[in-house]
């Protein structure tokens, strides 16, 4: 970097240049531990090209990557079955990965969360959505400096029902609870819920957002006695 014009710069001005390459308008998303967890894998996508180009542009671009962007963690399909694949466990994962300073500039984070009603297992799902929402609180309130959202996929039924005989459609949206503001963010989703609940013809779509209300209720409640 020494013999490039963006040596010659003045140090403010290449972190503008920096944050322009990096900054990116859509979440990062981070699914699976296993490939995306650490710095070196993460490297295989165009992320982190600036980063990648010589050692002086990485060490003044690296932190500014992490805080610039937003990281989202999402479950995998199979969560309820294999604790590698919780969005919480992801999240965890790649922080160790990226250590330090890096770890330490994350500023905002998305954390993914299926609701019970959308596996079988509906059991299990219950204790780890709780989990998820316990601990995803938890952090929020630590003062690390990073702003902690829960991001919640929501279907529902709106013709047939989940029987195999019946033709079956759905409908979908994806809804963001703020972590530092739970309590007014959880009633402002079980207010829009409700009001979709209201609209819905359909008796399985009724039942599946009435679910999603009593989970979002249950965890306020855990909240507001400070804990399980």
């Amino acid at each position: 970097m020494d013999q490039s014009p963006l040596a010659r710069l003045a140090p403010k001005l290449r972190k503008r240049i920096y944050k322009l390459v990096q900054e990116h308008e859509a979440p990062i998303m981070v699914s699976d531990p296993h490939r995306n967890s650490s710095g070196e894998n993460l490297s295989r996508h165009h992320y982190l090209a600036l980063m990648r180009t010589c050692r002086k542009v990485r060490a003044e671009s690296l932190q500014l990557f992490y805080t610039t962007n937003t990281f989202a963690f999402e479950p995998g399909i199979w969560q309820y079955q294999n604790v590698e694949e919780r969005s919480m466990v992801a999240f965890d994962s790649f922080r160790r990965a990226i250590s330090g300073k890096s770890a330490a500039a994350l500023r905002t984070v998305v954390i993914g969360v299926l609701p019970p009603h959308l596996v079988f297992n509906t059991d299990r799902m219950q204790v780890q959505f709780r989990e998820t929402v316990e601990q995803l609180y938890e952090r929020a309130q630590q003062g690390d400096g990073c702003t902690y959202k829960l991001s919640m996929r929501v279907c529902w039924c709106i013709k047939g029902s989940h029987s195999y005989n019946d033709e079956y459609k759905s409908d979908a949206m994806t809804m963001v609870i703020e972590m530092d503001d739970f309590e007014k963010s959880c009633l402002a989703a079980e207010k829009r819920l409700s009001k979709l609940a209201g609209r819905v013809k359909n008796a399985t779509g009724k039942r599946e957002l009435s679910s999603v209300i009593d989970e979002l209720q249950y965890c306020r409640a855990i909240v507001d006695r400070g804990g399980s």
